[in-house]
C-alpha cells in the first residue's frame, strides 16, 4: 500500500483524492420502478477482472439497522423505492464499468406506488406517539375561538446533488474504509456484521468532510456498505462512486411533512390550548424514525405560554427515498408550522407580531430569576432593535393597505417577518441512536516531545472541530497548537456521533483530561495519557399511544427578521435583508459559520433545487446577513449547539414577511413563484 494511503495528511483529502493503490471501480445498479417484484435480473458477460456482487452474496446480515428498523444494503426480491439499490458490479476500468451497468436488465412486476404525502390516505398513516400535557380537552371547551392552520414542508435540495463515494481496501486479513460517516464506530459495526468479521478485523477511517449535510449521512452509510461488500468479494481495493446522473432518484431529499395545527383562544385573545398533528413522511424504510420524531418534539413547546398541549405523530411510508437522518429538517417544520401559527394570531389580535411574542413567552423564557430579560426576550429585543423591525412592519402594513391591485400597485411588494426559535438541549442527533446509553470518549496523551495528542472520532464537518478543540487545550501544548489524530477506528476511541453538541462535549473533556495531565506532568516521565468519558443516555421516545410530559431543555435561542420584497410582474419573492441574534453563550466564533447557514436555510425555504444549486450560494446574489451576538448574565457562558437555528428561524420569518407582502396567507415551502400564484388564485376565487 502507498503511502499516501497511511500518511495521517490523508485525513484532509477528499475520497476521489486517495491514490496509490490498484484501485477497481464500483458502481450500484439500480431498480427502475418505484415499487413491485424483482423477477429476473439479467447480467450481461463480464470481462475478465469484473465482477458482480447481489443481495444472495452478502456474507452476513443484509440489513442496516438502526433504531430498531432496518433497510437493505441490496434489496433482493422487492422493490420499495425507485434507485434502490440491487446489483453492484466492480471492475478496472470506468467507463467500461458503466456501459456494464446500462446494460444490465432488471425486470420488475410493477405495483401501485405512492410517493407522494397528499395520497396517503388515513389508513396508511400510523400513530406513532401521543403526548400531552395539561388538559387540552377542556381548554378547547372553554374556548372562545378556535384558531387552525395546515402548514406544509416539501422536498427541498438547496445545494444541488453532489457525489456520494467511498473505498474500501482488504489488506492482512483485515477491512479498511474510507468514507465521509458521521459515526464511524456505527459504520465499523454495520459492516463488520455484513460481512460476518470480527470488529478487530474493520477498521474505518474517515477523510475531511468539508460540509456537514444531515440529508447525505444515510446515502454515505449505504456508499461505505456496498464498497466494503465489492472489496471483500474482489480481494482487491475497490474505489465506489454515487455519481448524479439525470434524475439522481436514489439522492434523498429531506423528510417531507404535514402539519395541523389548531389553537384554543380566550376572550381576551390568550392562549388556552394547542393541538398538533405531525404527518412525516418517511420513504420507504423506517430508518431512525425515533430520532426524527424526537427532533420533531423538541420544537414544539418551551417558547410560548400555554398550560395544555396535545401532539399526535403520525409515520407516513411512502414509495420514495428513505428519509434517513433529517433531523433538523423535521425540527425546522414543527418550528415554521409554530412560527406561523402565532403570526397568524398576532394577526388576529391586531398586534404587532413583536408585542405579541413578548406578551406570549414562556415565564422561563422572558425572564430570569431576579431579573428583568431572559434569552428569548433578550433575543427578540436585539434582533427587533438592529433590524428596525417596528418601523417597517408599521410602515409595510400603510403601504399594503393603499394597493388596489398586484399588477400596478403604487408601491413595491415589500414585507417583514419575525421568529423566534430555540434549539434544545434534546441530545445526540445519532444515526444510531442506540437504546440503551452509550459511552463517548476522548484520549489525550503529552508525548515525550512535550506536544500534545487528542485523539477522538469526531469528524471535522464544518462545526468548527479544530477550533474547538485547540482552544480546549490552550495553554497546555507549550505554546504549540496540539495535534489532532486522524479519525480511525484503528487508534481513536469512540466519541459517538459527529454533531456539534457532541463536539462541543467533547471540547469539555479535553479541558477535563488537560487539567488531569497538568496535575500529573510535574516530575513524571513522559509520555502522559488519560481519558474521559461521557455516559450519554438519549432522550427516549415515548411507546406508542402512551401520555407523557413534553420535554423542554432550552439551549440556544434565535430571533430572526427577515426583509423581501415580491415583484409584481412575476411574483418572484427575493431577499433584501436578514438579522439573526443569538443566545448560545461563548459562541461568537461562530458568526461566519451562522451565516453560511442562514444562507442554506434561505435556499431550503425558497428553492427547489432539483437539478441545479441555490442561487443564494452565489456571493453576488446573497443578500445581506447580519447575526448579532446577545450574551445574558446569569446564564451559563459555555457554547451551546446553536447550529440548527437557521433552519428552524429563517423559512417562517420568510414566509410571514412574503405573506405580509402580498397579503396572502401562504403555509408552505419551499416558497416559490408558483406558490403565491395560487394562492392568489385561491383567494380570488
Amino acid at each position: 500500500m502507498a503511502a499516501k494511503m497511511t500518511d495521517p495528511r490523508a485525513q484532509e483529502l477528499f475520497i476521489d483524492d486517495l491514490t496509490g493503490a490498484d484501485y477497481a471501480y464500483g458502481i450500484a445498479v439500480r431498480a427502475p420502478v418505484a415499487r413491485g417484484s424483482i423477477q429476473k435480473i439479467e447480467l450481461p458477460e463480464l470481462p475478465p477482472g469484473f465482477w458482480a456482487v447481489r443481495a444472495e452474496d452478502i456474507p452476513g446480515d443484509p440489513l442496516l439497522r438502526s433504531s430498531g428498523s432496518d433497510m437493505p444494503f441490496l434489496t433482493g426480491s422487492q422493490v420499495c423505492y425507485r434507485g434502490e439499490p440491487v446489483l453492484l458490479l466492480a471492475g478496472p476500468d470506468r467507463e467500461t464499468l458503466i456501459s456494464l451497468a446500462e446494460a444490465v436488465q432488471i425486470r420488475c412486476r410493477e405495483s401501485e406506488a405512492v410517493t407522494r404525502l397528499e395520497e396517503v390516505n388515513a389508513g396508511g398513516l400510523k400513530a406513532e406517539l401521543h403526548l400531552h400535557e395539561g388538559d387540552p380537552e377542556k381548554a378547547f371547551q372553554d374556548s372562545y375561538q378556535i384558531v387552525e392552520g395546515s402548514y406544509t414542508l416539501g422536498p427541498q435540495n438547496p445545494l444541488g446533488r453532489a457525489p456520494q463515494g467511498a473505498v474500501a481496501v482488504p489488506e492482512n486479513r483485515t477491512l479498511t474504509v474510507w468514507a465521509a460517516v458521521l459515526d464511524p464506530f456505527f459504520m465499523r459495526d454495520q459492516i463488520a456484521s455484513l460481512l460476518a468479521l470480527s470488529q478487530r478485523r474493520v477498521r474505518v477511517r474517515v477523510p475531511r468532510v468539508r460540509q456537514s449535510r444531515e440529508e447525505q449521512a444515510l446515502t454515505a452509510v449505504l456508499a461505505a456498505g456496498h464498497a466494503a461488500l465489492l472489496a471483500n468479494a474482489g480481494g482487491r481495493p475497490v474505489k465506489l462512486f454515487y455519481e448524479p446522473r439525470g434524475e439522481a432518484c436514489w439522492y434523498p431529499e429531506g423528510s417531507r411533512c404535514r402539519i395541523r395545527q389548531s389553537t384554543a383562544l380566550d376572550r381576551e385573545g390568550k392562549i388556552l390550548g394547542v393541538r398538533m398533528e405531525i404527518v412525516l413522511d418517511i420513504g420507504a424504510y423506517r430508518t431512525c424514525t425515533r430520532g426524527l420524531l424526537r427532533d420533531a418534539l423538541s420544537a414544539v413547546c418551551g417558547i410560548y405560554r400555554c398550560a395544555n398541549i396535545e401532539v399526535v405523530g403520525k409515520l407516513a411510508q411512502t414509495s420514495t427515498h428513505p428519509a434517513g437522518l433529517s433531523g433538523s429538517t423535521t425540527r425546522a417544520a414543527v418550528a415554521f408550522a409554530t412560527e406561523l401559527q402565532q403570526a397568524r394570531l398576532a394577526e388576529i389580535s391586531q398586534l404587532d407580531p413583536y408585542v405579541w411574542k413578548q406578551e406570549q413567552l414562556q415565564p422561563r423564557a422572558a425572564a430570569l430569576p431576579g431579573r428583568r430579560g431572559g434569552p428569548a426576550a433578550a433575543a427578540l429585543e436585539r434582533a427587533v432593535t438592529a433590524s428596525d423591525f417596528c418601523r417597517k412592519y408599521a410602515a409595510y402594513a400603510a403601504m399594503n393597505t393603499r394597493r388596489r391591485t398586484y399588477l400596478a400597485p403604487p408601491h413595491p411588494l415589500r414585507g417583514v417577518g419575525l421568529s423566534l426559535c430555540v434549539q434544545n438541549e434534546a441530545g445526540e442527533q445519532s444515526f444510531s441512536l442506540p437504546a440503551s446509553p452509550r459511552t463517548c470518549s476522548v484520549k489525550v496523551c503529552l508525548e515525550a516531545d512535550k506536544r500534545l495528542h487528542i485523539y477522538s472520532s469526531i469528524v471535522e464537518t464544518g462545526q468548527r472541530r479544530d477550533t474547538l478543540f485547540t482552544a480546549a487545550a490552550a495553554g497546555f501544548s507549550e505554546e504549540r497548537n496540539p495535534v489532532l489524530e486522524p479519525v480511525d477506528t484503528l487508534t481513536v476511541p469512540d466519541s459517538g456521533y459527529s454533531s456539534l453538541e457532541a463536539t462541543l462535549e467533547i471540547s469539555r473533556l479535553i479541558g477535563k483530561c488537560c487539567q488531569t495531565l497538568e496535575k500529573r506532568r510535574s516530575g513524571a516521565a513522559l509520555p502522559l495519557e488519560t481519558r474521559r468519558s461521557l455516559r450519554f443516555a438519549p432522550e427516549k421516545v415515548p411507546r406508542r399511544q402512551r401520555d407523557t410530559r413534553m420535554p423542554r431543555t432550552a439551549g440556544a435561542w434565535a430571533a430572526t427578521v427577515v426583509e423581501v420584497e415580491v415583484d409584481a410582474e412575476t411574483l418572484h419573492p427575493s431577499c433584501r435583508r436578514i438579522v439573526m441574534a443569538v443566545e448560545a453563550g461563548a459562541a461568537g466564533y461562530a458568526r461566519a459559520q451562522l451565516k453560511a447557514g442562514i444562507l442554506r436555510a434561505l435556499g431550503r425555504a425558497t428553492w427547489e433545487g432539483r437539478k441545479e444549486p441555490c442561487p443564494f450560494t452565489d456571493s453576488e446574489l446573497a443578500p445581506e446577513v447580519s447575526v448579532e451576538f446577545v450574551q445574558m448574565p446569569g446564564r451559563e457562558q459555555h457554547c451551546r449547539a446553536f447550529d440548527a437555528l437557521p433552519d428552524l428561524g429563517v423559512a417562517a420569518a420568510f414566509v410571514s414577511a412574503v405573506s405580509q407582502a402580498t397579503g396572502l396567507y401562504i403555509d408552505q415551502i419551499p416558497l416559490t413563484a408558483e406558490v403565491i400564484q395560487r394562492c392568489l388564485l385561491a383567494a380570488e376565487k
